[in-house]
């Protein structure tokens, strides 16, 4: 989720948006994932013995967790690593790191030597998930998207066992939206239907794409309206579009855009730059 609100979404990574789409294609295995898949079950069990034992909560359980679609927002989605509930405190989520960085070195160490890393150390000592990581980024997504009232961020080593309880960041997850929504319709919707992105590369060849029907228009491939941006470009795909699948209305001026009678969209434009870069590469 951090990669997708630190994007352009006028200039997203094309990498990024091609892992979204198809992801059995840029799925990987490494030293770091192996040792994270093979602990996990060990951090989750020393977890709950510590809220049992340790913080002794009340009829504590734990249960597992696949994808949840987020009601509001289906185009976002989450996979916590489990529910929790208790007497005590409700219901909640966790999120298990066994990081491979971690597993000759201690947390504070790393906290306080590594830039990087996901936690930050107080002058007393205490460790933190940092707001501006990747992680808080991914906490705050689960929370709201299975509308929980906690997440436990669950940090292990061989030798240590972080907990932290991470509470919904109401301001942090509008704006996460905001920016989740402009990527979802100016970078994700134009690969899934038209595969702006990868049409010149082999990321994706094996994939047939249905043509726009005559009554329909916009990424979004709905039926014709009023209001909407007409592509000057005859060979446009779409030809109609909405100003909000275009993400206009936080980035550019329509009032302008729509008086104009040469506006093209991003994909004839792309295409017009491109036969432009051609056409000088072969008058030099």
């Amino acid at each position: 989720m951090k990669s997708v609100c630190h994007t352009d979404p006028r200039m997203p990574s094309q990498s990024l948006v091609q892992s979204i789409c198809y992801p059995d294609l840029y799925r990987f295995s490494s030293s770091a994932t192996s040792w994270g898949c093979e602990h996990e079950k060990v951090a989750r069990d020393e977890y709950v013995e510590y809220m049992v034992g340790g913080e002794k909560h009340s009829d504590f359980q734990v249960s597992d967790a696949g994808l949840t679609i987020d009601l509001q927002h289906p185009y976002i989605g989450a996979s916590p690593d489990g529910f929790v509930t208790c007497t005590c405190c409700g219901a909640g989520c966790i999120e298990v790191k066994c990081p491979f960085c971690a597993k000759d070195a201690s947390l504070s160490e790393l906290a306080s030597s590594k830039s990087s890393f996901c936690l930050s150390q107080s002058e007393d000592g205490t460790l933190k998930l940092k707001t501006n990581h990747a992680y808080y980024y991914q906490v705050q997504t689960q929370i709201h998207v299975t509308n929980t009232e906690y997440c436990d961020f669950i940090l292990w080593t061989p030798d240590q066992l972080h907990y932290e309880r991470v509470y919904p960041d109401v301001d942090f997850w509008q704006r996460t939206v905001k920016m989740a929504a402009q990527f979802f319709n100016m970078c994700l919707m134009p690969e899934l239907v038209g595969r702006f992105y990868s049409r010149n590369s082999t990321a994706a060849d094996n994939l047939e794409v249905e043509p726009v029907p005559e009554d329909r228009a916009c990424y979004c491939i709905s039926e014709l309206g009023v209001d909407m941006l007409q592509c000057a470009e005859e060979s446009c795909t779409y030809t109609f579009f909405h100003e909000d699948c275009l993400g206009y209305r936080d980035l550019i001026l329509t009032d302008f855009n729509r008086k104009r009678k040469n506006w093209i969209c991003p994909d004839c434009a792309k295409r017009r730059g491109t036969h432009k870069s051609k056409r000088a590469s072969d008058a030099n």
